[in-house]
């Protein structure tokens, strides 16, 4: 789902003729220590992700009654927050925006649908595998010198703290998390 996520939200922003050429982030190189502002970035993208996401899924499943009731009403919601997700990163051509969206949308009610309703602890997988990809974006892109190298530790952060969540959820017992 991370994967397909990623796959769509680039080949929306790929879409279309954009007037703007694409920039990598120079932002960190501004800070005292680059690399470390590399790294808390991503972690923070993925924190920021993983949170909204479960939310979005909880309080979905509870208004649904476990996706028993009201399908059609937070179904078209859940498809309409696929647009907010493709427009959360740079929008470069409103096409390639409503592409990005549509797909997510769908993309989105799929994995609710078939996984994501049954293990919130998957959402925690999802999330990381979109962040480590962006973060590895980010790093192949060179913007300075310790951007490759800021990516690489920022994935295993990811990665230490995806296996620190999973062990927490199934040691308090989250519904799914088995």
């Amino acid at each position: 789902m991370g994967f397909a996520a990623a796959g769509l939200t680039a080949a929306g922003s790929a879409m279309g003729s954009s007037v703007s050429p694409v920039w990598a982030d120079y932002a960190p190189q501004g800070s005292y220590v680059p690399i470390v502002q590399v790294m808390l970035e991503s972690l923070d993208r993925y924190i920021v992700h993983l949170l909204v996401l479960l939310l979005v899924f909880v309080v979905l499943d509870q208004f649904t009654t476990r996706w028993t009731r009201r399908k059609p009403l937070f179904g078209a919601l859940l498809f309409l927050f696929g647009f907010a997700v493709a427009g959360a990163g740079p929008v470069r051509t409103a096409g390639g925006w409503m592409a990005a969206g549509i797909a997510i949308g769908i993309l989105l009610l799929i994995s609710y649908w078939m996984v994501l309703r049954f293990s919130y602890a998957m959402v925690v997988f999802a999330a990381a595998v979109f962040d480590i990809l962006a973060a590895l974006k980010e790093g192949i892109a060179a913007a300075f010198p310790a951007a490759l190298p800021g990516a690489a530790v920022a994935c295993l952060l990811i990665a230490f703290a995806v296996l620190c969540l999973s062990r927490l959820t199934r040691a308090e017992g989250i519904p799914g998390t088995s």
